[in-house]
């Protein structure tokens, strides 16, 4: 069952942003189904259009990708997918190329890892993208680890007390070694929270 003080923690974390117009939780059956509308942006973890965002997401062409502060590059290690994030994670393109990225990634992969160890900055508004993801890829069965946040990095989830919402490993070889233990244990590899 979904704890309703959970969902009010995360309204409350997110109402901040600027952009948020809607955020709506149905629980049908016990399963909670998170629609959410983040300014244009629209995405369903669950349902018929699962890891899809609609039509109204802006698409970056490649000749607006310059302009992005933020470098993603994805590699699969050991049926683990990782995100590397390189740069500055802030508010508008960065955020919203990272969500696109992420939803990409959501019907192929079970297991995530965000590797930040090259991110320079991080603001409210990409920490409250991070929350939208850990969302997402609880909805969709899909188990969700950072790793090699910099010291900067950890301090900020540290202050905000997403520390203890993210499951946080100090490097890459960690986070893949925690998935490992998971599955040897027969438990699935799910967050922290």
């Amino acid at each position: 069952m979904v704890s309703i003080k959970v969902f009010n923690w995360i309204f409350t974390a997110l109402q901040p942003k600027r952009d948020i117009q809607t955020f709506i939780i149905n629980l049908n059956a016990g399963e909670a189904r998170l629609i959410l509308k983040l300014g244009t942006r629209h995405f369903s973890p669950t349902g018929e259009n699962a890891g899809r965002l609609r039509k109204s997401v802006p698409t970056y062409a490649p000749d607006k990708e310059w302009n992005l502060k933020l470098s993603l590059q994805t590699q699969a290690i050991n049926k683990v997918t990782v995100l590397r994030c390189q740069g500055r994670f802030t508010y508008r393109d960065e955020a919203t190329a990272f969500s696109q990225k992420i939803a990409e990634l959501l019907p192929h992969t079970r297991q995530l890892v965000v590797e930040l160890s090259a991110l320079d900055i991080i603001d409210s508004a990409a920490l409250g993208e991070l929350v939208v993801v850990h969302m997402w890829t609880r909805a969709s069965g899909c188990a969700l680890k950072l790793a090699a946040p910099n010291a900067r990095i950890q301090h900020v989830l540290e202050l905000t007390n997403l520390s203890r919402v993210f499951d946080i490993h100090p490097t890459l070889d960690e986070a893949l070694l925690a998935f490992g233990r998971d599955r040897e244990k027969g438990r699935p590899a799910g967050n922290a929270a």
